[in-house]
């Protein structure tokens, strides 16, 4: 009997499971008027009819990879299968402005739309080339199409997976203004700012990153977990969901923070982590020359290095560069040892000639100090065309750069200060502005 009514049991649940499955079917047929073919069609016509239909094209925040800083690129979409690309960047570019119009592209189906640049376009295919090492960049230049506005697209990368974001141009914009305005933004906060510690604050914490090559690093995980990021006119826009959904930056009026505009996130900022004082030292420590500039500089100043120069050359030698460094050199028994110097170069004769004037450095976090230590043999054949002897010629530098500064921004933005006014805490109004020479890193 037992037997007898698992078996009914059995047929009954078979009974009502296929009764449900069948409604299920009905139910899913129901919840599109079109077949699947009809809607991926449709999905294609949508998103190239609206890539065609931007009078002024589209920006790209393009990132090759998911750990890759982002780059801009404009696009402008021929109903007909032609692309205007432009972009002005380091890697495909060397910082020129450059439009290439020979390429093609085209929507096709692949999982979904999908965005193809189908004949070789020397800006953006140049992202997925192989380089030595065999990989290059990592880019892709197949674009899966996630999400299609009039005013946006949404894409991923066929092979690579980093999201890109097209945003259609405003037609008042103008190409080259667009990339203008990408570098003044970059040339106030980032440009030779590499390596520089910067603190993400946040109202419940304060997390502290390192600047590299338009990435926020944390420096403590293993991983160097990164904040990629791309700058467009007037902000910055960090990868995907950014850092815990502040995405969207903005340099304050006083330069002093890029301020999140993100709905919630508005306490977050990003600041730099060091004060005038402790970036000039932290460069120093890079190897990195604050090499002297007459612009910005006060005029005794100026007066007085043209002196310097008038002198030097009416005894036969031009002098080219002066800054401050910290040299490093190897002691008798193998060790590295580092010194602090003023350093000159030269010419005699059209031969370039360098050497230092040796100086005791100290900073406190306030003040920079520098005085007189002795003067350095390399720089014997300057010195003595300019005085009596090394340490007369070397004095008439001193007397000039030796003092005790304050330092502060030359551009007044506090989150990039490669160029430094430092001023003097002896004398009224004496003010140097001196630029780190980045090249040396």
């Amino acid at each position: 009997m037992n037997k007898h009514m698992n078996m009914k049991t059995k047929i009954l649940f078979l009974l009502a499971a296929s009764v449900l499955l069948m409604g299920c079917d009905r139910d899913e047929e129901s919840l599109f008027d079109k077949s699947a073919t009809e809607r991926l069609n449709e999905a294609l016509s949508n998103a190239s009819t609206t890539l065609a239909g931007a009078e002024n094209g589209w920006e790209m925040l393009y990132y090759p990879n998911t750990t890759s800083c982002g780059y801009n690129m404009l696009l402008k979409f021929d109903a007909h299968g032609s692309v205007v690309v432009a972009a002005c960047n380091e890697l495909t570019t060397h910082d020129r402005y450059v439009e290439d119009k020979n390429s093609t592209w085209t929507v096709k189906a692949d999982y979904g739309p999908m965005l193809s640049f189908d004949t070789y376009n020397n800006i953006l295919h140049a992202w997925a080339d192989p380089q030595t090492d065999g990989d290059g960049y990592l880019g892709d230049y197949e674009f899966l199409v996630l999400k299609t506005t009039q005013d946006m697209m949404r894409l991923k990368g066929k092979k690579h997976k980093a999201y890109t974001i097209m945003y259609r141009l405003d037609n008042q914009v103008k190409w080259k203004e667009y990339f203008q305005q990408v570098n003044a933004l970059r040339d106030i906060v980032f440009t030779g700012n590499d390596g520089m510690p910067m603190n993400i604050i946040t109202p419940e914490k304060t997390y502290e990153y390192v600047y590299q090559s338009g990435i926020l690093q944390d420096p403590d995980s293993v991983e160097k977990d990164p904040f990629p990021f791309i700058i467009r006119p007037g902000m910055i826009q960090f990868y995907d969901t950014g850092i815990n959904g502040a995405v969207h930056f903005v340099l304050n009026n006083d330069r002093t923070a890029l301020v999140c505009t993100d709905e919630g996130h508005a306490d977050v900022r990003i600041e730099s982590a060091l004060s005038p004082v402790e970036y000039y030292d932290n460069r120093l420590n890079l190897r990195a020359r604050w090499t002297y500039i007459d612009e910005g500089s006060d005029s005794d100043t100026r007066l007085q290095v043209a002196n310097l120069r008038d002198k030097a050359s009416a005894n036969g030698a031009v002098i080219d560069k002066i800054a401050f460094e910290k040299t490093a050199s190897l002691n008798s028994r193998g060790v590295k040892t580092y010194a602090h110097a003023l350093y000159v170069s030269f010419l005699v004769e059209g031969k370039v000639f360098e050497g230092c004037i040796h100086l005791n450095y100290s900073a406190d976090g306030e003040h920079i100090t520098y005085s007189y230590k002795s003067a350095d043999a390399s720089l014997e054949k300057l010195l003595l065309r300019m005085a009596a002897t090394k340490a007369e010629g070397a004095k008439m530098f001193t007397d000039i750069f030796c003092d005790t500064y304050s330092a502060s921004s030359y551009s007044g933005s506090s989150l990039n200060m490669i160029h430094m006014s430092l001023q003097s805490a002896n004398v009224t109004n004496k003010s140097i502005h001196v630029v780190a020479n980045t090249a040396s890193l």
